[in-house]
């Protein structure tokens, strides 16, 4: 009974030092990303990655509410585009809540520029369209379908060459 007390321990701390390492990765990632500072190629409070700022939005609204608050800043809520967008999007600050994006259906799944989807994106399960209201895109480690009139923060984005 001593020894599997002791492996119990030895485990229990093994799974404290990997906590603390990730909490740190997670803090080192967020120091890059220059959250709430002047990044030199994007206004305060944007990200830059690639071509294009991001900004997270401080509170939440509907789906269409973040979509008109996107477009009144002069950008759009957030259009992933291939992978390496989404990798970015899946360390970007509060990325471990669901957060709106360009992402709607009206019969099948189009961004809010018109382009298609990449259903590679999805996360499992998804979409399921829950209750048969679900026409909006979150993002959650993938992909998410949810009920548009829900209140959540959201990411929006433009292109650098819009900042000129």
């Amino acid at each position: 009974m001593l020894e599997n007390y002791e492996k119990m321990k030895t485990g229990q701390s093994a799974m404290f030092e990997t906590s603390s390492h990730l909490e740190t990765r997670i803090k080192k990632i967020e120091s890059s990303l220059n959250i709430g500072t002047a990044d030199p190629l994007c206004e305060m409070d944007w990200i830059h990655y690639g071509l294009n700022c991001y900004n997270l939005s401080l509170d939440a609204k509907t789906w269409n509410s973040a979509k008109k608050d996107c477009e009144e800043k002069g950008a759009h809520l957030v259009v992933i585009d291939g992978e390496d967008e989404m990798k970015f999007l899946d360390v970007f600050p509060h990325a471990s809540e669901y957060l709106w994006i360009g992402l709607t259906k009206s019969g099948e799944w189009k961004w809010v520029d018109g382009s298609s989807l990449n259903k590679a994106f999805w996360a499992k399960g998804q979409p399921n369209n829950y209750k048969g209201k679900q026409n909006c895109g979150k993002l959650h480690a993938g992909l998410h379908d949810r009920d548009c009139p829900e209140a959540s923060r959201y990411i929006c984005e433009k292109p650098l060459s819009s900042l000129s």
